[in-house]
Formats: structure tokens, C-alpha cells, sequence
């Protein structure tokens, strides 16, 4: 997906015909699989099981047409402890259906149709009806090709995926800073035991010179010995938590780095995000319980 030749997200469209949920074959755990992987999924519903002024019958259709096959996929797949991406039902051939049936009937219609998909917790449905033109199907599909709402299942894809994206780099920018604040409280306890050490050494240093300085036949030359083991010791322990020191800090510049490439990328997916907001007030959308009308 471009925008004025930039590039704005890859995305990867999986097509299964509806005939695989039918028969368990090889496809069919494949699409649980595509499903889960997914951020956003999208069911197709032909526009002629739409035309007409009978409502109940245009509800029998999409159900024996459509909805009662992937019904029944899906009460497995929600019993398997599945969740479903955001959902867009792409109603084809709009321009067969508009002249008689509004949105409210649509709602009614895909409500009872597909009655799991509004009854599962927390799943967002996206109702977009496209169509390549106005009875474009006349002289052997023929017909001017004048396309309604055709963009809006990409950008509702890819307006998911750029809001899974930026979740995913916020994410990566708290651990990264989180990561940071512990190298640098690691580098203030280091500098604290290098204070401590540094005043032990100085006191030790002082007890061995006093030691030295006494008559010899009161020195006390095991002492000497061992404060002086001990001095060496504080001197490489200080020397170790130095260098522990300069590697916290080149990695808390490493992090510093990317935190910037991140926030950069961040700012740049959110003013993408931005450029399909205004597309998505154009969709139908059935979420928290309830349909919002725009």
C-alpha cells in the first residue's frame, strides 16, 4: 500500500473459497490458523441474495447461501478458544441491492444471518458494500466500470494492522525504556559500591601504613598481609564495576538510539493511521453491543 509513491504498510490478502469450510480438508485447519495470524477478516456476501422487498427471504438466503456454512466454522473455532480479528462483511454488487434495500434492513439482515459473529464477545463488524458499477453485469459484464467503495475493505485493513503495528512498537518503546531506567539505576548502585570500596580501601590503606609505621615487634605482619589482599581485591572489584559501568552506559546509548528510530516510526505509522481514519466513518460499524450510526 502506497501513498504518493511512499510506501505505507505490505499486507498479504489470503483468499479461501467458501466450498473448504464445507469439507474438512487440508485447507480447512489452515484457515484457524490464517484467522488467528490475521488482523483483519473478511467474509464476502453475494449483493443478489440481497435484492428484492422480502426481508425474510432475503435472511433465508444469506443463511442457505453463505452464513450457515461459515456459522458453523466458526462455533468450532469459538470453542477451540478462538478470537476473531475485526470482521468486514464485503457486500458485492452493491448496485443490485441499493434501490431496495436500505441500511437499516442490512443490519437486520447480517444480524440474524450471521447471528455468532454479533453475539461473540468483543468482535468489531465492519459492514462495506462495493460495487464496480452500476449494471456493470449488463452486456456480458460489459457495463462502465464506475467502482463504489471498493478501497475501503484495504484501508480497514490496513488501518488494523497499522493500529497492531504501533501497538506493537509502543510496546517496544516502553521495554526500551524500562530496560534504560534499570541500566541506570544499575549504574547507580555500581557507582555507589565504587564509593564504598574506594572509602574501604582508604581506610584499610590507612590501618596498613599505621601497622607499619608501628615498632616491629608489635607489628602485626598477617594483617598487613590480608588488609593488603583485601585492598587488591576492592581495586579489581572496583575495576570490574567500571567497566560494568561503561557497558551499561554504551548499551543505555545503543537504547537511546533506537528509542528515537522507534519514536520516529511511531509518529510516522500514527500520521498514516490518520489518512484512513476519515475513510472508516464511512462503514457500518456493529461494536460494544450495538451499531453505530454515523
Amino acid at each position: 500500500m502506497n501513498y504518493a509513491h511512499k510506501p505505507i504498510l505490505p499486507f498479504e490478502w489470503v483468499d479461501y473459497p467458501g466450498g473448504v469450510l464445507r469439507h474438512k480438508d487440508e485447507h480447512y485447519d489452515k484457515i484457524a490458523k490464517t484467522i488467528k495470524e490475521s488482523s483483519t477478516l473478511f467474509i464476502c456476501v453475494d449483493g443478489k441474495l440481497l435484492v428484492g422487498n422480502d426481508t425474510a427471504r432475503k435472511i433465508r438466503n444469506v443463511k442457505r447461501k453463505c452464513s450457515m456454512t461459515i456459522n458453523r466454522y466458526f462455533g468450532k473455532y469459538f470453542e477451540a478458544g478462538g478470537k476473531l480479528p475485526p470482521v468486514g462483511i464485503i457486500l458485492t454488487k452493491a448496485d443490485l441491492f441499493s434501490h431496495d434495500t436500505n441500511d437499516e434492513e442490512i443490519r437486520e439482515i447480517l444480524q440474524e444471518a450471521f447471528s455468532p459473529l454479533f453475539f461473540s464477545r468483543d468482535t468489531q463488524v465492519g459492514v462495506i458494500p462495493v460495487t464496480l458499477g452500476e449494471n456493470i453485469q449488463d452486456d456480458n459484464y460489459c457495463g462502465e466500470v464506475d467502482p463504489v467503495n471498493i478501497h475501503l475493505p484495504i484501508f480497514m485493513g490496513i488501518w488494523f494492522a497499522l493500529n497492531y503495528r504501533i501497538q506493537e512498537y509502543a510496546d517496544k518503546l516502553a521495554s526500551n525504556r524500562t530496560s534504560t531506567n534499570e541500566l541506570q539505576n544499575k549504574i547507580h548502585d555500581n557507582n555507589s559500591r565504587i564509593r564504598t570500596l574506594e572509602q574501604s580501601i582508604s581506610n584499610m590503606d590507612y590501618i596498613v601504613r599505621d601497622e607499619k609505621d608501628s615498632f616491629w615487634l608489635w607489628r602485626d605482619d598477617k594483617k598487613i598481609d590480608n588488609l593488603q589482599r583485601n585492598i587488591n581485591q576492592s581495586k579489581g572489584d572496583i575495576i570490574a564495576s567500571r567497566n560494568e559501568v561503561r557497558n551499561f552506559e554504551s548499551t543505555i546509548s545503543r537504547n537511546n538510539e533506537e528509542a528515537k528510530k522507534i519514536q520516529s516510526l511511531l509518529e510516522a505509522m500514527k500520521r498514516d493511521r490518520e489518512m484512513f481514519q476519515s475513510y472508516l466513518n464511512q462503514i457500518m460499524w456493529f461494536f460494544n453491543g450495538r451499531w453505530q450510526v454515523n
